[in-house]
């Protein structure tokens, strides 16, 4: 079975396609859906969507000037709030910039909504060299989403191309991450679409990238941790 998350660059906040999927093959598929809090729409879309096989909602702040702002806006609180009424994650695109008054607006949400499952896109900064202050989301300025358990990561394939970018192993990168979250806080995410490489090479760069791992934790980062935060609606 897939989470199949939605495309902010291609079709918007437009669920519609994604959303028939979802319904066509229940037992297969869930929806993660993108939503824009300022539409009109947007709230009973997230209704409508909870009857369709949606399993969460997703912020993708990509052209929002103030993304804090935004994400903490009464109306985005709105959405928060009825993710956790009806028990769905939210899933939020991991910023190129504003990522340090995003990561206390997220921290805030997590402990406002202790039930609610968060998920952060691109282990949250995808494009930050892994050479640097922050250390490719290793670093202890990142103890705070760390230590909120309702927050999880996915390590995708957009990880994975930059961090070939700069010669550094994935599986190196993914055995820190696994060090400093746990791996019942780390998926694995695809990127199909946008990064490089058919769907089969992308699974097989996965298999790779957990060669450091125990069986144990290749098991939860590349299957358990997934399916318990986005099939345990249904479940």
């Amino acid at each position: 079975g897939i989470a199949g998350v939605q495309k902010g660059m291609i079709y918007g906040t437009d669920n519609s396609y994604i959303m028939d999927a979802a319904e066509m093959f229940p037992d297969q598929m869930g929806a993660v859906i993108i939503v824009d809090p300022l539409e009109k729409k947007t709230l009973p879309m997230i209704r409508e969507g909870a009857n369709r096989g949606i399993v969460g909602v997703r912020f993708f702040p990509v052209n929002v000037e103030d993304k804090a702002g935004w994400l903490s806006s009464p109306e985005a609180l709105k959405v928060w709030e009825l993710a956790d009424e009806l028990g769905l994650a939210v899933d939020i695109e991991g910023p190129k910039e504003d990522w340090h008054e995003m990561m206390l607006v997220i921290q805030s949400m997590a402990d406002r909504f202790p039930r609610l499952n968060v998920v952060l896109d691109h282990v949250y900064l995808p494009v930050l060299p892994f050479v640097n202050e922050m250390g490719f989301s290793i670093d202890e300025c990142f103890e705070g989403l760390r230590d909120r358990d309702n927050i999880t990561y996915k390590y995708t394939c957009l990880n994975m191309d930059v961090i070939r970018e700069q010669e550094v192993g994935p599986d190196m990168v993914l055995r820190k991450l696994v060090n400093f979250y746990g791996p019942d806080k780390i998926m694995w995410g695809s990127d199909i679409g946008t990064s490089s490489g058919t769907y089969k090479e992308m699974v097989q760069r996965a298999l790779d990238a957990t060669a450091l791992l125990t069986e144990e934790e290749r098991r939860k980062v590349l299957h358990d941790t997934g399916r318990r935060i986005f099939a345990s609606r249904s479940a």
